[in-house]
């Protein structure tokens, strides 16, 4: 079992994303200087230039806290299969395969306190415009015993992704 405090847990999540096919770039000759500096930032968000970071808040029961999954699921509810490779009450290491194996990698997850959970995932995402690199990094803490207007088990984005 994992040793943290059931409750409300606050995750801070940032998400990197590397590699693959670049969008295609539109002609920006007869852009304005500003417009064409607003379209180039605009093609790096969305090559996965940045990272982005969300945040969600969760009511932790203590029937959860027998998973670590509980601290690595995602708010898009990807299908994704775990395979323990080492575990005990304060850290797992585990590979993981999200939507039947188009994604693979290694995540770990590691209680410092009963109170702060934090992890790290690598992942090898294939798409056809050739495989990205992903990586997941995020830090959960508890906010307290009661959950306010949260339902046991819900999880709820705060802000971002």
């Amino acid at each position: 079992m994992l040793d943290a405090k059931p409750g409300l847990w606050e995750s801070i999540t940032t998400t990197q994303i590397e590699g693959g096919v670049m969008p295609q770039i539109p002609d920006v000759s007869k852009l304005t200087a500003d417009q064409r500096a607003r379209v180039e930032q605009s093609m790096g968000m969305r090559a996965g230039a940045r990272p982005t970071t969300s945040v969600a808040r969760q009511c932790v029961t203590p029937e959860m806290l027998e998973k670590w999954e509980t601290f690595a699921k995602s708010e898009r509810g990807d299908q994704c299969q775990r395979s323990v490779i080492d575990q005990s009450s304060r850290h797992v290491k585990m590979n993981v395969s999200c939507s039947n194996g188009k994604s693979t990698g290694d995540m770990e997850l590691t209680a410092t306190s009963s109170d702060r959970v934090t992890g790290k995932m690598a992942m090898v995402v294939r798409t056809d415009g050739g495989n990205r690199k992903m990586n997941v990094s995020f830090e959960s803490r508890w906010l307290g015993a009661d959950c306010g207007n949260l339902k046991a088990g819900e999880r709820r984005a705060i802000s971002g992704g």
